[in-house]
């Protein structure tokens, strides 16, 4: 069994927070097969396959469940048109609670029981702020796109 557990966190955009007034809805998941592991299966043999998520965020220190839609809009490999991403939509309830601002970072990890976890880790702050510096190691990979950081958190160890 892993003692780690790896987040990921996205630097929120304007568009990512629906203040741009694009057509384009939620945020864009990259293609990295360890952040795709934090949502369900999508066919990719289906046109725009998509699954209900159910989403726990701590709002004003409570758990709250949020119902998003995470969506591959695939239309490309079916001559359809030129979109080929995953996306992770149905999140104006959320981001209407949680208030970010372009520059905040969305937190994504996955609980064995809870399922997708989501959290705000404000500009001001630091992400290793909301986890002890000595549980978490910050690893910028080449393989992710520009505003996204994965995060390994060491279970198990004390936090001082």
């Amino acid at each position: 069994m892993s003692n780690s557990k790896n987040s990921y966190s996205k630097v929120l955009s304007a568009n990512d927070i629906g203040r741009t007034g694009s057509h384009q809805s939620g945020i864009l998941i990259p293609k990295e097969k360890s952040i795709l592991s934090l949502f369900p299966y999508l066919d990719p043999t289906e046109a725009n396959p998509s699954r209900e998520v159910t989403a726990i965020a701590t709002v004003n220190e409570v758990a709250t469940a949020f119902q998003l839609r995470f969506v591959y809009y695939n239309g490309k490999l079916f001559g359809r048109n030129s979109r080929n991403e995953y996306r992770l939509t149905r999140t104006a309830q959320l981001f209407r609670l949680l208030a970010p601002n372009p520059g905040d970072r969305l937190v994504l990890s996955k609980d064995s029981e809870l399922g997708l976890c989501l959290s705000l880790s404000r500009n001001l702050e630091e992400y290793e702020h909301d986890v002890p510096v000595s549980n978490s190691r910050k690893l910028q990979s080449s393989g992710l796109p520009k505003g996204w950081t994965m995060h390994v958190v060491n279970k198990g160890e004390k936090n001082d």
